[in-house]
């Protein structure tokens, strides 16, 4: 009898269906788990299962489990087409199943061939439709360099576009989740390096990951590497994480500043929730920008002000959708900006201090300076823990 053996069976869409439990007298109580990743398996009483009509038939969804007590027949089948394989264990009573961390996509390496190229107008897919729905969250880390870094024009940020459908057929995303990321302006330096963790909940039963450069880009970008994994940790909300230092974005026009963190000769900006920092750094009669570490939410932010002759516009800005050069300043407020202009006068060396609210996108410290020997003290810190 089924109901007393262990085994794996094959549920197709064939008539009369497969029985996977037989009903006693002696009844022994079976555990079914669908074991398929992607696949519906539907439960019925009687040898013809009318898959997909949950009004003559119960579905058993992937990678779930239900328990009968063995006093009736059970048939199950799938839809047209379909096989899913389903286990059976008499006596059982619950399943748990260890999934831990899968790999989905690997692409390109730190130091070797590049993943693939991309430019404004050919985006870059690296994840077409890949089943996921076995897993509960997602981890994913990306590199991505500019050809032509620092000329106008050129890649500063990139979208990472992931999207998840629940059905093969309607092409219609259930859910859509969208990233902006800095292009760094050179390859990395080592094997091992890593600029971005992101990581978040699985939405559907099938993934798609396309990466996008601004449409008026003039020049194209380097995917040197992208790896996702899939994992059954929940997960409750999205974080993705990025350190601008290791990037290191060059936009045309301005002087770009680099975060100081003192004592630390590996600051690791925006995984420790700092997303800039700097103390005393000496700054002349130019334009600058200072690129934050990529982080979604609210933050604190600290910065001196200047002596009363003070420079011409300080803002916190978004540079998402932007290029290289359109990281403006300005004395009036440049596109992005998140802030009010910061530049209060006031004693050398006071702090003016607020929050800003991050959006999913690199943002920046935008600097007009109008007076030479000037300092710049500044810190971002995220106000939720990785």
């Amino acid at each position: 009898m089924v109901a007393s053996t262990f085994s794996v069976i094959t549920v197709n869409s064939n008539y009369p269906s497969l029985k996977v439990v037989a009903g006693s007298n002696l009844p022994v109580q079976t555990l079914l788990f669908n074991s398929d990743p992607a696949n519906t398996i539907y439960l019925a009483d009687n040898n013809a299962v009318e898959a997909g009509n949950t009004n003559l038939s119960t579905p058993l969804p992937p990678l779930s489990s239900v328990t009968f007590d063995g006093t009736e027949d059970v048939y199950a089948a799938t839809l047209a087409g379909l096989t899913a394989n389903i286990q059976i264990y008499p006596t059982g009573a619950s399943y748990f199943q260890v999934q831990g961390v899968s790999p989905i996509v690997q692409m390109g390496v730190a130091g070797g061939p590049p993943a693939g190229n991309i430019t404004g107008a050919v985006p870059y897919q690296p994840v077409i439709l890949a089943t996921v729905g076995q897993y509960l969250s997602y981890d994913l880390n990306v590199w991505v360099t500019a050809v032509s870094a620092g000329t106008a024009g050129a890649a500063l940020t990139a979208q990472v576009q992931l999207q998840w459908f629940d059905d093969l057929v309607s092409g219609i995303p259930v859910f859509e989740e969208d990233w902006d990321i800095w292009v760094a302006r050179a390859a990395p330096s080592m094997s091992g390096s890593n600029s971005l963790s992101g990581c978040g909940p699985m939405h559907g039963k099938y993934m798609s990951v396309t990466i996008f450069l601004p449409a008026d880009a003039t020049s194209g970008a380097v995917v040197q590497y992208f790896n996702l994994f899939g994992s059954n940790r929940a997960v409750p909300y999205s974080d993705w994480r990025q350190d601008a230092n290791v990037t290191h974005p060059s936009n045309s026009g301005t002087a770009s500043l680099q975060s100081i963190v003192q004592g630390s000769a590996d600051c690791a900006l925006g995984f420790d929730n700092s997303l800039a920092s700097t103390w005393q750094l000496a700054i002349g009669l130019n334009q600058y920008f200072l690129a934050l570490s990529l982080y979604s939410g609210p933050a604190y932010f600290a910065i001196n002000q200047f002596v009363a002759t003070v420079p011409g516009s300080v803002y916190i800005v978004s540079a998402q959708y932007l290029t290289s050069g359109q990281l403006a300043t300005g004395p009036v407020p440049p596109p992005g900006a998140l802030t009010t202009n910061l530049n209060t006068a006031g004693p050398n060396g006071a702090m003016t201090t607020g929050m800003v609210q991050l959006p999913r996108g690199p943002c920046a410290l935008v600097i007009g300076n109008d007076v030479s020997n000037q300092t710049l003290t500044f810190n971002c810190i995220a106000q939720q823990a990785a």
